[in-house]
Order: structure tokens, then C-alpha cells, then sequence
């Protein structure tokens, strides 16, 4: 049902890629969840069905995650090799689906109910995990990939909305390693709690329907944010030369225009200013102004504003006005504590109040 509305609300193709991945996490709850409850002597066929689905839904994600970090990074031949483990496996398991229903009567004995897996049967965990688990590191690469891109845009991320994605990724890279672990623990010892399994599952469950809900709840979570990453990276990439670009002189000319609108207007203590209203005020379309911050200025636009708001946090810091930390911080277009804390951090190697006293 989740889903359903997601690709009724969503109707662009990130979310249904991650429509696709939530219809695939909730058949295999429900297949585990069937596994459970029914008497599998008279439904033999549902035993092991859920057992490659991992390899289904945690490429998908991570295809969504290189989706959002390069919308043009996934071509074919990169689809068909993040989905060559789960064929693989089915492949192997061919005999065991179209096996007698004793042979998976005793897998699932072994497996479900005395806990002691044949060392085949765990190697073939250990190999599930092991994939699903560097899926989840690729994960947290692309992310970060993505907040450089967001960088190329928003001053805050914030504004962005780009915790949900770390989230996501962070979460999915958490949970699959940890079944890792355990998995290759399972190799050599008979004493790992079988308990700990729920844990991964539980969680990796709490966070995808989560994630989920926050969708339905901000449309504009995702498809503002892409549009523009889209616009202004496409024309970066395409490399259209115009007579303003042919011009160094005119590129100087519009350099020294927005730093002049960030030294005397201060434009950057609007805490939710975009590339796109720095281009509107300089003149220029935000392709354009992305370029000259990055070629002229060696900067994206998040690292050019921040710059700006941390100096005037350290003057305003050495002048004492009597001010609190966070009101200095916030006065400079900060509009969140951690960030102004890590990007502080960050620049001078000190706290606020350590900066304070050196």
C-alpha cells in the first residue's frame, strides 16, 4: 500500500526506483512473515523463497543512491553487474526449488528450527551478506558523492533536505555489515544469539518505512532539489561555449560582481540563499555562476558562502559584542548548530569558545 502511494504521489523515476525497493522489502517480510505462521509441510515451496531477495533490493537502493549522485552514472552493463550475485545464486539454487519437498523440509529443520546450518548452506549467508554489505560501503560513497553536487547549489544543506539520503545510506550500510558479521561469525562458532538476526531486520525495517513516510509527507523532499542539480550540471558537463564564457574579461568583470555583493550585501546571511538567487542577482544563469565559482574562485557555491559566514562569525567572535555563539553563528546565515560547529571546526581547528580564548 506504501507503495502504492509513493508511485501515485512520486510520479518521477527516483521514487519509483525506491517504490520498487519498498515493494521488495515488504514481499520479503511477508514471505518471512508466511514462513512463520503456516504449516510449511503443506507449503514447502515457500521455504528459502525469500532467501535471494536482499540481492534484489539492496542493489536497487544502491542504483537509487547512484541515481541521486549522477543521474547519467548508471548504464547498463553497471545494472546487470550489481545483479550478477543474486543471479548467481539463484542459479545455484535451482536444484534445491525444483527438489524433492523432503530436501527442503530439512533445510528448513536445519536452518529454522535446530539452528545448524550445514557449513555449505552458511557459506551461502556468508555470501549474501558479504555483497549486500559492500553494497551498503558503495552506498555511503555515492552519498557523498551527492553532497558534493548539493554543494554546487545550496549554501545549506539543509535547505536541501539531504538527511533523509544520509540517512538511507548510513542505515542500509549499518545493518548489512553487521549481518555480515555475524554470518562470518556463524563460521566458526555455534554461540552467536540467533536473536541478533532480528536486529538487522528491525532495523533495516524501522528505516526504509520511515524514510518512506517522510516522503509522502515532503514532496518537495527530492524533485526540487534534482531539478536543479539537473539544470546546472548538464549545462556544466555539456560544455556549451556562449560570447560570455569566450570572454575573460567579462567572467573577471561578473567575478568581481559577486564578490562584491558578498562583501557589501552580505548575501550570505540569508540562511536559505541558492546558486540560483546569487545568479539572479549577478546576471547570469546559474550554470554559468557555478562556473565562474568553481574556475575562477577554485570554489562551489556552499564552500564560497560558508566562507564568507565563518569570517564574519570570527570577527564578530574577536570583536565581543556581547552576543552569544549561536546568535553570532545564526546572524551570518547558519541555520543549524551542527553544521556551523563542524564547518567552524573545520576552518580553524578549534571551537567557537577555544577560538575565543587563544
Amino acid at each position: 500500500f506504501l507503495t502504492f502511494l509513493i508511485l501515485y504521489k512520486k510520479k518521477i523515476l527516483f521514487h519509483r526506483l525506491f517504490a520498487f525497493v519498498l515493494l521488495c522489502i515488504s514481499c520479503a517480510l511477508l514471505l518471512a512473515y508466511l514462513q512463520n505462521v503456516l504449516d510449511l509441510k503443506s507449503y514447502p515451496f515457500l521455504i528459502k523463497t525469500n532467501l535471494p531477495l536482499p540481492l534484489v533490493f539492496i542493489p536497487a537502493l544502491l542504483i537509487y543512491l547512484k541515481k541521486l549522485a549522477d543521474f547519467d552514472s548508471v548504464n547498463r552493463t553497471i545494472l546487470f553487474l550489481l545483479f550478477v550475485p543474486f543471479f548467481v545464486l539463484v542459479i545455484y539454487n535451482i536444484p534445491f526449488y525444483l527438489g524433492s519437498n523432503e530436501i527442503k523440509w530439512g533445510y528448513f529443520l536445519r536452518n529454522e528450527l535446530s539452528g545448524t546450518p550445514l557449513f555449505i548452506e552458511q557459506l551461502e549467508e556468508v555470501f549474501i551478506e558479504f555483497f549486500v554489505a559492500l553494497y551498503g560501503f558503495i552506498g555511503i560513497l555515492e552519498t557523498r558523492k551527492y553532497k558534493r553536487r548539493v554543494e554546487l547549489v545550496y549554501a545549506n544543506q539543509s535547505k536541501a533536505q539531504i538527511g533523509w539520503v544520509k540517512l538511507l545510506a548510513y542505515s542500509m550500510f549499518v545493518m548489512t555489515f553487521f549481518a555480515f558479521v555475524l554470518s562470518v561469525a556463524g563460521l566458526f562458532t555455534d554461540k552467536v544469539p540467533f536473536e541478533l538476526n532480528f536486529l538487522t531486520a528491525i532495523g533495516s525495517t524501522v528505516a526504509i518505512y520511515s524514510i518512506a513516510y517522510y516522503l509522502l509527507i515532503h514532496p518537495d523532499a527530492l524533485s526540487e532539489v534534482s531539478l536543479a542539480l539537473q539544470s546546472v550540471s548538464s549545462k556544466l558537463e555539456a560544455g556549451k561555449e556562449t560570447n560570455e564564457e569566450k570572454s575573460d574579461l567579462l567572467f573577471q568583470e561578473f567575478e568581481r560582481k559577486i564578490i562584491h555583493l558578498l562583501d557589501h550585501e552580505k548575501l550570505y546571511s540569508n540562511p536559505d540563499i541558492t546558486l540560483s538567487d546569487l545568479a539572479e542577482r549577478v546576471g547570469l544563469p546559474p550554470y554559468l555562476t557555478s562556473k565562474i565559482l568553481n574556475q575562477k574562485l577554485n570554489s562551489n557555491f556552499y564552500s564560497f558562502i560558508n566562507k564568507y559566514r565563518l569570517q564574519q562569525v570570527k570577527d564578530e567572535l574577536l570583536r565581543n559584542s556581547g552576543k552569544s555563539i549561536i546568535e553570532i553563528a545564526y546572524d551570518a546565515g547558519f541555520n543549524s548548530k551542527t553544521t556551523f560547529y563542524e564547518s567552524f571546526k573545520k576552518d580553524t581547528g578549534v571551537s567557537p569558545s577555544e577560538f575565543i580564548r587563544l
